[in-house]
């Protein structure tokens, strides 16, 4: 996410730096007598040209970071490896951090972190968590929202908040029934 801010700064500063290389070539041109055809046509062509050039400028940029962060879920795929097979917890917690830190949309890996934390009994670090993925969920089949509410509940259910978690077990089984 930092990266992504001194990208957009740059950006900006960039094309800062345009505009005012126009502004200051137009007042420029404004002071040349308009009789002269060349001038004018240059004037056209320069600011077109410088146009172009930021909207080009702006399109490399973008695409340049987007090659850079073409994140994979290696460190995603790698938790649950350890908290499926190996049974490890901390090791799990510290590789799907790592994958939230490249991937904080993650939502797989958000609801992992979320269950781990809330078999290490930090319930509401949990319930940031899994109420994060359901409020980002987006096409995936209804089950796993389904499996994300119940998760939830869980976490209600511990924290003896009833309401809560009567209301998230209702919505794990509606959505269930999709």
């Amino acid at each position: 996410l930092q990266n992504l801010e001194v990208l957009h700064a740059a950006k900006i500063q960039f094309a800062a730096r345009i505009y005012f290389c126009i502004i200051k070539y137009a007042e420029i041109m404004k002071t040349i007598p308009t009789t002269n055809k060349k001038v004018i046509i240059g004037s056209k062509n320069v600011a077109k040209f410088m146009a172009i050039a930021l909207i080009l400028t702006g399109f490399i940029i973008t695409q340049a970071y987007a090659q850079k962060k073409n994140v994979s879920d290696y460190s995603y795929q790698r938790a649950v490896d350890a908290f499926i097979n190996d049974k490890d917890n901390g090791k799990a917690l510290e590789l799907v951090n790592k994958q939230l830190d490249e991937t904080p949309y993650h939502l797989d890996a958000r609801f992992l972190r979320a269950k781990i934390f809330w078999l290490l009994d930090r319930n509401d670090a949990a319930l940031a968590d899994v109420t994060f993925a359901i409020n980002h969920y987006k096409g995936k089949p209804d089950v796993f929202k389904s499996t994300m509410f119940y998760l939830q509940g869980e976490i209600y259910d511990d924290l003896q908040k009833f309401p809560e978690a009567v209301t998230a077990y209702g919505q794990a089984v509606r959505f269930a029934k999709k």
